[in-house]
């Protein structure tokens, strides 16, 4: 259906950092769905972890981690970065968005010729196949991942982003009633706001 040849997935996977996110925005600093992927991972992972290791949540990290890497294929796939304005401007918008990602999803799945290694992506290509607490996780690492680069932005007096940053913080805030999500943001948020100088400060106060 969306003309993905065979032994495909892969190769439009890459193709993730061609994708600029914002694009909407005037960003001082342009982000591509590759890095914002990339972040997001490791943020549901270091979620996950505090999950299992201080909370004592049943939960894979190594999983929830993989999942975050995969959850934008339909994206690189075909849909690209769909404005927030335009995506939840009503109910069938966004269903109607929701159903595309699924079929591009799919289909990009489908492009797999070996059965075997199919199968094996399913759970990863499919975001249907995650629960709903791995959901809670990965969107939490993404609204976090976002708020991060607006924040970025702010700190270089780019004010577009100010409405970007308040919805996302009290996204934050609501999610931030799971301990897991309260430790993250009490431990480790506010060293991710540094600079570098910032970072290093107290090493080189040695």
């Amino acid at each position: 259906m969306f003309n993905h040849i065979p032994n495909s997935a892969l190769a439009w996977n890459l193709r993730a950092q061609t994708i600029t996110r914002w694009p909407l925005m005037r960003s001082m600093v342009e982000e591509n769905v590759a890095e914002h992927c990339y972040a997001t991972a490791q943020i549901a992972f270091q979620l996950a972890v505090i999950a299992k290791v201080k909370f004592n949540k049943s939960v894979n990290p190594e999983r929830v981690a993989t999942l975050a890497v995969f959850h934008e294929v339909s994206e690189s796939a075909g849909v690209s970065d769909v404005p927030s304005p335009v995506k939840y401007a009503n109910p069938e918008v966004t269903k109607a968005i929701k159903e595309l990602e699924r079929q591009v999803e799919e289909s990009l799945l489908a492009s797999e010729e070996d059965n075997e290694i199919r199968e094996y992506l399913k759970p990863f290509y499919l975001q249907s196949y995650a629960n709903d607490y791995e959901k809670c996780l990965c969107k939490t690492a993404d609204n976090i991942a976002a708020f991060l680069k607006a924040h970025d932005e702010l700190s270089m007096s780019n004010h577009e982003f100010t409405k970007a940053i308040n919805n996302l913080q009290k996204k934050l805030d609501q999610s931030a009633k799971e301990p897991e999500i309260q430790y993250f943001m009490e431990k480790y948020l506010p060293q991710c706001k540094l600079t570098l100088d910032e970072l290093t400060q107290e090493e080189q106060e040695r």
